[in-house]
């Protein structure tokens, strides 16, 4: 409350002015000191009525910390669909359990819950060497029906291959190679790719002009070749699967 609230307060009035002015004096004073005191009290941050969370009902920091605290390992037959309760699960779980994401490797099952009824759940890896490296999952439940799970990619899993032109290798197992190469007049080239696919990909090539043929496709190369009377830049690119 600023100060002039306060000094509105009336003053004594009175026809022996010495008492009236001792009176005043001592009025104006405490309003000045009351006034002090209450600002000083708003200004407080260090909870000055030691109000505890229990009385205001908030959580105490011991129930935040539990929030993010998994005390047990889940055995094989826990299903994933069965962890609904909202926070992390009480244990690690496999990604191999029923329903779960698919890895043979442990997973923290962090779980947010919509109005009691909609769900996403996501699979996090435990911190050991061999689970650390697993890609993180999340899935939805919306309508009592479970989505199927998604993987979240960070830069670090998108490889990129240089060799004879360019590759990149995706989480999921997609690849894809490109590369470009300036044919002599009715010739041909070899082209490994910068890294194999699992089996033979899907290749095109374009130049500005037609006759390009790919032929003698593999795993790990394919012979680029054009029928143009002078040379042409072929550029070629191969689309499949590395895993």
């Amino acid at each position: 409350m600023p100060l002039s609230d306060w000094q509105a307060v009336p003053l004594v009035t009175t026809g022996d002015m010495w008492t009236a002015a001792q009176h005043n004096t001592y009025v104006r004073q405490n309003q000045q000191a009351l006034y002090d005191g209450i600002t000083a009290h708003e200004d407080d941050t260090n909870n000055p009525h030691q109000v505890t969370a229990e009385q205001v009902g908030a959580a105490t920091q011991a129930a935040f910390d539990g929030l993010f605290v998994a005390e047990n390992v889940a055995d094989t037959s826990v299903d994933w669909n069965d962890l609904t309760t909202p926070g992390i699960s009480d244990y690690l779980i496999f990604g191999s359990n029923p329903n779960g994401p698919g890895s043979a490797s442990y997973y923290y099952c962090i779980v947010y819950v919509y109005n009691n009824k909609s769900i996403t759940q996501f699979a996090i890896p435990y911190s050991n060497s061999a689970a650390i490296h697993q890609p993180i999952w999340y899935r939805g439940r919306y309508l009592g029906t479970w989505s199927a799970w998604q993987q979240v990619w960070v830069s670090g899993q998108i490889q990129h291959i240089s060799g004879t032109g360019d590759c990149v290798r995706y989480p999921d197992g997609l690849q894809i190679c490109w590369a470009t190469f300036n044919i002599a007049a009715g010739d041909s080239v070899p082209w490994t790719f910068p890294a194999a696919f699992v089996a033979t990909p899907s290749t095109t090539g374009g130049s500005w002009e037609a006759g390009e043929d790919i032929s003698n496709g593999s795993a790990t190369s394919v012979t680029v070749q054009h029928s143009a009377s002078s040379n042409r830049y072929v550029h070629v690119t191969a689309v499949g699967f590395w895993k």
